[in-house]
């Protein structure tokens, strides 16, 4: 007997007046199974640039977006977010975000790596068709470990103080990480419920940690060490 393919995933977005609300009604669930939620960040953004740097109200869009992603039945993706990286208020909100997604466990996307319409929100200064320089300070902070794929359930992230660790539930084996160059150039050292774990390097800018209990703990490698 053939078997039916599995369906691809898809990503969908709710109505974009949640980027204003912070929050959209659910009243019937996303009927795909392979679906994943996939909505915008821009709490304040638009309407003051986040000049009021509102921590409380980003934290909370953020928890309605995974209340959302619950009831369709579906993992969390922040298909968007952003602000202008050239605005203090703008950098403070990107690291806000990323902070309250790796609370929420969620991944996500930022708007938007160039373009040339606006020219302030890229990685890049807008030249025209032309590629203009990276903007160091915002390619800093997007610049990040994360856990690309763990061995068991992945329980919680937090980056501090240039420090990422993750808890794990079910560990057994190895689990993948991405290492940004940019930031952690000479690469990482890893902890497995404190104790030293083994790291390989498994592509240019992953490593492999060997960890069969629940706490992995990355720190940036000193170089000749």
């Amino acid at each position: 007997m053939r078997r039916a393919a599995p369906a691809l995933p898809v990503a969908f977005e709710p109505d974009s007046l949640r980027n204003l609300q912070d929050s959209a009604r659910v009243d019937k669930a996303f009927a795909y199974p392979n679906a994943i939620y996939a909505p915008h960040v821009y709490t304040q953004v638009f309407q003051d640039g986040w000049q009021t740097e509102d921590v409380a109200s980003l934290r909370a869009s953020v928890d309605n977006a995974v209340e959302e992603a619950r009831a369709h039945g579906a993992p969390l993706l922040v298909g968007e977010f952003g602000a202008s990286p050239t605005d203090p208020h703008g950098l403070r909100f990107t690291k806000e975000a990323l902070a309250a997604f790796d609370g929420a466990r969620a991944s996500w996307a930022f708007w938007v790596y160039e373009e040339g319409t606006q020219g302030a929100w890229g990685l890049y200064d807008a030249m025209g068709d032309a590629r203009g320089a990276l903007r160091d300070p915002i390619a800093d902070v997007l610049a990040r470990p994360f856990p690309e794929a763990v061995s068991g359930r992945l329980e919680s992230i937090a980056l501090d103080d240039g420090a990422l660790t993750v808890r794990i539930a079910g560990a057994h084996g190895t689990h993948r990480f991405s290492v940004p160059r940019r930031i952690w150039s000479a690469g990482a050292t890893a902890t497995c419920d404190g104790t030293p774990a083994k790291v390989t390097a498994a592509a240019p800018g992953r490593i492999d940690v060997e960890c069969t209990g629940s706490v992995i703990v990355l720190s940036r490698a000193r170089r000749g060490a």
